[in-house]
């Protein structure tokens, strides 16, 4: 029988060190100031040409980036700052429709997702910056963070944790979503 692990969580959120030893690092006020980044938008001035919407407010659509059941994901840059950023364009009427457990339906659970999303800020999460939601448009834009470089697909080979890594990694992941008030 395994022994069990008493592993106690707090507010601190720890670095590895080159030499694989963990430092305590100061979060100080990640969340406010990333909340402060954080932008709602309710009106959406769109422009299209032959080829459809071309932009989006400050935004200039450019390539696709991939394609699900009820959104595309673009490429864009930002006229005002030059920007490339993802745009993830997701139909609101398809996502009402689809009934979620107790979340009543997809639109609702995508808005909790972005409630947690515009929460998180750490240099290893792709970054919330805007949602554009117009009532009178069947679409919500979520603009994020471009993460430029080669899609990961299928398969990778990899070798299992050890349970003392599984676990101090599980610390982390709950110290950091403690800190951002989601757990």
């Amino acid at each position: 029988m395994e022994e069990a692990m008493m592993v106690e969580i707090s507010l601190a959120t720890f670095d590895l060190t080159q030499s694989g030893h963990e430092k305590l690092k100061d979060t100080g006020s990640l969340l406010a100031d990333h909340m402060l980044g954080f932008k709602e938008t309710k009106q959406a001035v769109i422009e299209s040409n032959a080829e459809g919407i071309s932009r989006l407010n400050q935004y200039t659509f450019q390539e696709e980036l991939g394609r699900g059941s009820y959104s595309i994901a673009r490429k864009a840059v930002s006229i005002d700052s030059g920007e490339f950023v993802a745009i993830k364009v997701v139909d609101k009427s398809k996502l009402k429709r689809v009934r979620v457990g107790r979340f009543g339906n997809a639109l609702q659970g995508l808005r909790m997702e972005i409630d947690i999303w515009r929460r998180l800020h750490h240099p290893d999460i792709i970054m919330l910056k805007e949602v554009i939601d117009a009532e009178a448009l069947d679409m919500l834009y979520m603009v994020s963070e471009l993460a430029d470089g080669p899609v990961l697909t299928g398969e990778r080979e990899c070798v299992p944790l050890n349970q003392a890594t599984a676990i101090r990694y599980f610390c982390h992941l709950v110290r950091y979503l403690q800190h951002a008030i989601i757990l």
